[in-house]
């Protein structure tokens, strides 16, 4: 994993609370990142479990939600402007990486997004709430 991107995620049962979602990425070829997701930078991080649903980062990206801790912002800018198109506590994390998300957000107003995001993305945008599964199994 060669690169870091920290952003927010929602519940998708209760939008009301999110957490820091820290993604650790390599890059498989020039369409296609792979993830590991983590609930922070720190070493005892625990890993979030893959979800079957993606959204768009358009959003995260466009917001400034979505940064690469460390990466100045010119570097980081042609980076997300790829992301953008892909499906996938602001105040402490920016007083954490000296960052401000307001300038971030400023600066990528005018990044393209895609021209149509698949309906089954970004479904907490368009409806306002989200929903869990509840797997049950016999052993």
């Amino acid at each position: 994993m060669k690169q870091h991107l920290c952003s927010f995620a929602l519940y998708s049962h209760d939008l009301g609370r999110q957490i820091q979602a820290h993604h650790y990425a390599a890059r498989i070829n020039q369409d296609v990142l792979q993830c590991a997701v983590y609930d922070s930078d720190a070493p005892s991080a625990h890993l979030i479990r893959e979800q079957k649903l993606w959204h768009s980062h358009a959003y995260e990206v466009k917001s400034g939600a979505l940064m690469c801790p460390g990466m100045p912002e010119v570097m980081q800018r042609q980076e997300l402007k790829g992301l953008a198109k892909t499906y996938e506590l602001v105040r402490n994390r920016d007083d954490k990486y000296k960052v401000s998300s307001e300038g971030i957000k400023e600066s990528r107003k005018d990044m393209a997004e895609p021209l149509r995001v698949n309906p089954n993305a970004d479904y907490w945008r368009l409806h306002g709430k989200g929903f869990i599964f509840s797997l049950e199994i016999n052993l």
